[in-house]
């Protein structure tokens, strides 16, 4: 299992330079709060198992090489509604995939996995710059097929807690940029940690 410290480090700094970059604009006070806010990102996903990082052989023995289905890309779609200036409700999904071959072995090696499900989102008052927490509770699917063989498909549920910090570009719009953890187990283990950019747009006046 590789550390959440080594992926940290190795793998969020040009996150957090867009962060500090971003956070470095002159950017508008979150001075009127809106009701309704859809978001889309896209980010970088590693599972926290070793379950589908396969070392492959032959009938007799021969070395045939890896399978690494650990990390990926993913997108996601959200859609948040303000009860109060600081407490939203969530509803999200998020979709990953990856493939993988070795030349001995003819077909790839596919998985996906898509999550949906609400949450509730905690945010601090800030002038251009607002901290938040999140957590949901996800249908997890995992979708995977090995060296081109009809892929299998499972499901469960699983939940995930997400930190970050939104900021503010125009009255429409705002960037945030998040951490965070996801569990699933609908056949493998494909819990993980990442980081996502993203965009939102904002809309609505609260009372």
């Amino acid at each position: 299992m590789r550390s959440c410290l080594q992926f940290v480090r190795d793998r969020l700094p040009p996150i957090a330079l867009a962060g500090s970059f971003l956070a470095t604009l002159s950017v508008p006070a979150f001075a009127d709060y809106t009701r309704h806010h859809l978001g889309i990102g896209v980010g970088y996903y590693e599972l926290t198992s070793d379950q589908l990082h396969l070392h492959a052989t032959s009938s007799t023995g021969e070395d045939l090489g890896d399978i690494d289905l650990r990390t990926a890309l993913f997108g996601l779609l959200r859609y948040r509604y303000s009860v109060t200036p600081l407490i939203d409700l969530t509803l999200e999904g998020r979709g990953t995939t990856r493939d993988d071959s070795v030349p001995s072995i003819p077909g790839e090696s596919t998985l996906k996995t898509y999550w949906i499900g609400p949450g509730v989102r905690f945010s601090l008052a800030s002038e251009s710059i607002r901290p938040y927490g999140q957590a949901n509770i996800f249908s997890v699917t995992e979708k995977l097929a090995f060296a081109g063989a009809p892929s299998k498909s499972e499901t469960s549920v699983g939940f995930g807690v997400f930190a970050g910090a939104e900021i503010r570009a125009t009255d429409l719009l705002s960037v945030p940029l998040e951490v965070g953890y996801t569990y699933g187990s609908p056949d493998h283990n494909v819990s993980g940690i990442g980081g996502s950019l993203g965009l939102a747009f904002n809309f609505g006046q609260l009372p």
